[in-house]
């Protein structure tokens, strides 16, 4: 059986979605005939714990850890924000943002490159470096963000010289909060300087959606595969597609399934989401759930935009009012079927 090294910062018993893309690979990899070995930490800044998730770690896996220093601690002290979750840009969700925490979004952004994880590279090098000296691997996989972890992995690449797959669950410069990281042109290079040396040395690059896949491809020249976020039918009865952005055969593929389909406010971009403006028209309305992804996505179109560009649900009617376009319906057909699909997919579960 082949052996797989998949890099990644999110591991059980943490929570979220950043964990259970490659968790939930992970649970069916042997099927495929392929071993996998993860490398996480030990000791990170938990912020969100889902400990029903450790049932979905297979039986003898072997997870191989290093420890890692965050700054969080440092961060709360610094701003007073003792209880606050700490989003990866350092970004306030609270309004009127003080002069400690702009400073510390400065430095976040032109000291902790490419995130606050960085202090992570040196300990992971060493631990996957001694692992590999006495453990032959046949492939590595980096997820993130935190992009660090492909930092990491472009290392072992080269070192070790076995093929390597970039996962990128989120963008890296194109992330919707790049521009509030207060960047000076120096770091601004840095990171992309960075962010290309990982994609033009990847073997495989994977994203989660067609418009991203066409970003990445802007940006070096190589279009990544596109393997959207998807779900695990041992959890559920029914299941929701979060933040649908796919394509007409992903959509019938996914009705098949029996699937509710959520759209975001991504459907407001009609630059980057042509793709969803039309497969939008073939999505029933008893299978459709309106959905924000706050405090992420927020609709491009909105006529006034928060100073921290944060998503708020209160833009739920935005993003109906967008769909009712599209479909030629009433508004508030498209609210009272979301509603009702919402109150029968969360009682199908009971």
């Amino acid at each position: 059986m082949n052996k797989v090294l998949v890099i990644s910062y999110y591991w059980p018993p943490m929570g979220g979605g950043g964990v259970q893309r490659w968790l939930k690979t992970i649970k069916y990899l042997r099927q495929y005939k392929w071993e996998p070995i993860v490398f996480t930490v030990n000791n990170s800044d938990i912020s969100l714990y889902d400990d029903s998730l450790l049932y979905d770690v297979p039986d003898g896996i072997e997870v191989i850890s290093s420890n890692i220093w965050e700054p969080f601690s440092l961060y709360r002290i610094f701003t007073g924000k003792k209880d606050e979750k700490i989003n990866p840009g350092f970004l306030s969700k609270k309004k009127g943002v003080s002069f400690l925490n702009n400073l510390s979004i400065w430095i976040r952004g032109n000291f902790f490159i490419p995130d606050a994880k960085m202090f992570w590279y040196n300990p992971a090098i060493k631990t996957i470096s001694r692992y590999l000296q006495n453990n032959k691997v046949d492939a590595i996989v980096s997820t993130g963000p935190p992009h660090t972890t492909h930092l990491i992995a472009l290392f072992i690449k080269k070192k070790f010289d076995i093929p390597w797959l970039a996962d990128f669950r989120d963008p890296w410069t194109n992330i919707d909060f790049y521009d509030k990281l207060k960047l000076t042109k120096w770091a601004d290079k840095r990171h992309r300087r960075l962010e290309m040396n990982v994609l033009l040395n990847a073997n495989k690059l994977v994203t989660v959606s067609k418009s991203w896949a066409k970003d990445f491809f802007n940006i070096c020249g190589r279009k990544p595969d596109v393997i959207t976020n998807g779900y695990d039918p041992a959890d559920f009865n029914k299941a929701v597609v979060h933040c649908f952005t796919g394509t007409q055969k992903q959509l019938d593929d996914y009705l098949e399934l029996d699937c509710y389909i959520g759209v975001t406010g991504w459907i407001c971009d009609e630059k980057r989401n042509v793709e969803l403006r039309k497969t939008i028209k073939n999505i029933p309305l008893s299978k459709l759930m309106v959905e924000t992804d706050c405090p992420y996505l927020i609709p491009k179109d909105l006529p006034t935009k928060p100073k921290n560009n944060r998503n708020e649900p209160s833009n739920l009617n935005h993003i109906v009012k967008e769909i009712s376009l599209l479909l030629d319906l009433n508004e508030d057909e498209i609210r009272k079927e979301s509603f009702k699909n919402t109150l029968r997919f969360f009682e199908s579960q009971n």
